[in-house]
């Protein structure tokens, strides 16, 4: 069992229990919280992380990402029918979204009802998600560069219209590591406000 995963909750406990932020946000935390804790004891997140990075398309990132973007702006893509006969989507991108990682994600988010779900790799890069997302290359977004740039052990982002999903959503990043340490990803999770 990785030791990284329960570190968490000793750095969110005081932001927590503090009166500065909403029962809305405090909620959302606690679940995306709860859903990084229970992704990572399962070891196959992590070993489809690094596999990834071995398998990754010979193409370059700018390549991959123009072709994602292009991809990902067609009307009338159905997330359930990627990778069925006659669809037009290069398989390397099937890879990304049909995955026994991204089925993990999928069941999660489905079981805690949250916006959006991903795991993007060092890169910056989705490597298995439970959405589809619009773009391709996360560098620019705070969830990623506060992770893997500033290497926060955290972020949260204040409640804001996700630019995959439509929908008002804290988002609630934190860094993935390997065995050693390492920084080998970035989770992302997207966690609608409650409605009462």
């Amino acid at each position: 069992m990785r030791i990284f995963k329960f570190a968490i909750i000793a750095t969110l406990a005081p932001q927590l229990m503090g009166f500065s932020i909403s029962s809305q946000k405090r909620q959302a935390i606690e679940k995306s919280e709860e859903i990084y804790l229970q992704l990572f004891q399962n070891d196959q997140i992590i070993d489809h992380v690094i596999s990834s990075e071995a398998n990754k398309s010979r193409m370059s990132l700018q390549e991959r990402t123009r072709i994602w973007d292009t991809w990902s702006s067609k009307s009338g893509l159905n997330y359930a029918e990627l990778g069925e006969e006659g669809q037009d989507i290069p398989e390397w991108i099937v890879g990304v979204v049909k995955n026994p990682c991204s089925e993990i994600l999928e069941d999660t988010k489905e079981q805690y009802r949250v916006a959006e779900l991903f795991v993007l790799d060092r890169e910056g890069v989705p490597v298995c998600t439970a959405n589809l997302l619009t773009q391709y290359d996360q560098r620019d977004q705070k969830s990623y560069r506060e992770i893997a740039v500033e290497h926060k052990e955290y972020y949260i982002q204040p409640f804001t219209r996700s630019p995959h999903t439509g929908k008002r959503q804290v988002e609630v990043s934190y860094p993935l590591h390997d065995d050693d340490g390492s920084l080998i990803g970035v989770l992302v999770v997207g966690v609608k406000p409650s409605v009462r």
